[in-house]
């Protein structure tokens, strides 16, 4: 019984000693609340966007009758060898020479950053573009964009056709290659069914992309979300961080003052 009468006046002296502190601790609550209103005016605002693309036609394949799966895994390796090439230096310093003023640079571009000399992936946090597989089906492909330089979206929008334009033609160019071997088979070989089929395919494959078509389809980006800062958490957090630092002094001054007083 005595333990919890003194525990119930420690707790109702402790709310005493805050009561008597309240200006303080108000004062500390303000000066939070103002950092925390310079951060959000001084931070630069960060945007998050995505760059959707999708698969628009199918390059011919050695098998004619293409079942869901081998499409699936024909998508993928379309999908792989686009990303692949996304990353590659050389192609995207040609496009540089053609666009010098785009602000957009090969080490924002990068997934890998050198560190003494080594080169190591950067952290998923850190990467301002990666590519995202979706995780449920009826969800495109996309790349995931983090920047504060909305012009920035649109460089690497014309960066990402780029890629679509130049990867289109290297299967253009294995295709026709295929076309050549089609050609120069004896008249039986060319009669069989298979090779009719494939003859077909690869016709109109070249066709299409001859049309104008591309592989890949590479929509605009999305209007852009802002992901930092956040004004509402960033207020809170110094609401709560104000007040909790200013209990705190308050209950240490006080702790101290009880000190110097059982000592005098």
């Amino acid at each position: 019984m005595d333990k919890r009468e003194d525990s119930g006046i420690s707790l109702y002296e402790f709310f005493l000693v805050l009561w008597a502190g309240r200006k303080i601790i108000t004062i500390f609550t303000v000066s939070a609340l103002f950092i925390g209103l310079i951060y959000i005016t001084v931070k630069t605002p960060s945007y998050e966007s995505r760059i959707f693309y999708t698969l628009d036609i199918l390059p011919p394949s050695v098998d004619t009758d293409l079942t869901a799966g081998n499409v699936k895994m024909l998508s993928e390796n379309i999908r792989l060898d686009y990303e692949s090439l996304f990353y590659e230096k050389y192609l995207f310093e040609k496009w540089k020479k053609d666009n010098s003023n785009s602000s957009l640079t090969f080490d924002v571009l990068s997934s890998v950053e050198q560190i003494d000399g080594f080169d190591l992936s950067k952290k998923s946090e850190d990467k301002v573009i990666s590519f995202v597989s979706p995780l449920r089906k009826g969800v495109d492909y996309y790349i995931n964009v983090k920047t504060s330089d909305l012009s920035f979206l649109n460089d690497l929008y014309n960066y990402s056709n780029y890629v679509n334009d130049n990867l289109t033609q290297r299967y253009l160019e294995s295709t026709r290659k295929g076309q050549k071997f089609i050609e120069n088979l004896s008249s039986e070989q060319k009669m069989s069914d298979y090779s009719f089929k494939i003859s077909v395919t690869v016709g109109k494959f070249i066709s299409s992309i001859e049309d104008g078509e591309r592989l890949l389809n590479v929509s605009p980006p999305t209007v852009p979300e802002k992901i930092s800062p956040i004004y509402r958490l960033v207020i809170i957090f110094s609401l709560f961080a104000g007040f909790f630092l200013g209990c705190f002094y308050v209950h240490i001054k006080n702790s101290i003052i009880g000190i110097n007083t059982t000592k005098q």
